[in-house]
């Protein structure tokens, strides 16, 4: 019998990078011979909930999207619409009632990837940390707090949400010590399931596009802007933005409102990638792509994901003294970059095929 996986994470939200990880862990726990669905929690319980809960540092996109809604109605209508395709085409779900219990249909349950675990984000909502599921059926992978420490009012609460975890991995090395503090025991620290995947694999889910420069800001930069504006016209080819944040500089949004498969789209066909975000850094990284990135500033806590993988990836950075924009090179060939990325990728599949024996 095949075994039936269920991964609750931030899978219908429209934001790239959270499309795409809930895909790369799907098909990563596919090739392992696994059926996979995403767990919607339609209890009575869950609406009172999410009216509660936060909003991710990694949805922020989708929050000031909300004013690029009114400016911009035909653009977030598509954008919202394509996502939903993608979801629908490649994300299945499964509905979590009162009266289903889906313990009786599946093997085991995955929380994570993403910030699933930031109360900031999801309330007191023990849904994310698979309250509904038997406690030998409870799996993370490269789950996230989002904060190098926990607050100590909330450290008893997750004591309880995350004892009876027969299997924890997180994202980050301070996740690792939250657990050991908190658990006593070892989490395993996976790679974002984006690398789960090789270049080729993500090439699957790629149409046809013309040859650009791409710049993609989850943080709008008048700087990151102007630079890729000017490089575009340098070298003769289109910029494609995707942001929606431009609209509401009242810049334009070449393309702004395609779903994630138009996203990845742009990002292999792409000359020259300007960005800001981690899921940027690494499809320009997967696709071999020239690299030019402008820390965060308001979000600057999450530059350190960025400069943590690249920096294991043996990147070089030199910096732009005017514009403060770094190009990003490597110390080895792409052969040698890519060997890197497959070492995160086997620490990440083994760890799939441990829990999932």
């Amino acid at each position: 019998m095949k075994n039936r996986v269920g991964i609750v994470t931030f899978h219908n939200h429209e934001n790239y990078g959270a499309a795409l990880q809930a895909f790369g862990l799907c098909r990563a726990l596919e090739t392992l011979g696994a059926e996979v669905c995403f767990v919607r929690d339609k209890r009575a319980k869950a609406a009172v909930a999410e009216q509660e809960a936060g909003v991710s540092p990694d949805l922020k996109y989708d929050k000031v999207a909300v004013v690029a809604k009114k400016m911009m109605q035909r653009y977030m209508d598509l954008r919202k619409k394509e996502f939903q395709r993608f979801v629908e085409n490649y994300l299945p779900e499964a509905d979590l009632t009162e009266e289903r219990d889906l313990n009786q249909e599946f093997s085991c349950f995955v929380a994570g990837s993403d910030q699933v675990w930031n109360f900031e984000i999801t309330g007191a909502d023990p849904f994310w940390f698979l309250d509904f599921a038997e406690p030998q059926k409870r799996i993370s992978y490269a789950a996230s707090f989002g904060m190098e420490e926990l607050p100590e009012k909330t450290r008893e609460w997750y004591y309880e949400q995350l004892k009876d975890f027969a299997q924890i991995s997180v994202r980050e090395a301070s996740g690792a010590g939250i657990i050991q503090e908190l658990l006593g025991r070892e989490a395993q620290i996976c790679p974002d399931p984006t690398l789960l995947l090789t270049a080729k694999e993500w090439a699957e889910l790629v149409h046809d596009s013309k040859e650009a420069v791409v710049l993609y800001m989850t943080e709008f930069d008048s700087q990151l802007y102007k630079i890729a504006q000017e490089r575009a016209k340098a070298l003769g080819c289109q910029l494609v933005c995707i942001s929606s944040m431009l609209s509401i500089q009242g810049l334009s949004s070449q393309a702004g409102g395609c779903g994630p498969q138009e996203w990845l789209s742009c990002f292999y066909h792409a000359k020259e990638v300007y960005t800001n975000s981690f899921h940027g850094t690494v499809f320009a990284v997967l696709f071999h792509k020239d690299l030019y990135i402008k820390p965060l500033q308001k979000l600057a806590k999450r530059n350190n994901r960025i400069q943590n993988l690249l920096d294991t990836l043996g990147a070089v950075w030199k910096e732009d003294s005017q514009t403060k924009i770094f190009q990003i090179s490597f110390l080895q060939n792409w052969d040698v970059v890519d060997e890197k990325i497959s070492e995160l990728r086997k620490v990440g599949m083994n760890y799939l095929k441990k829990v999932l024996s």
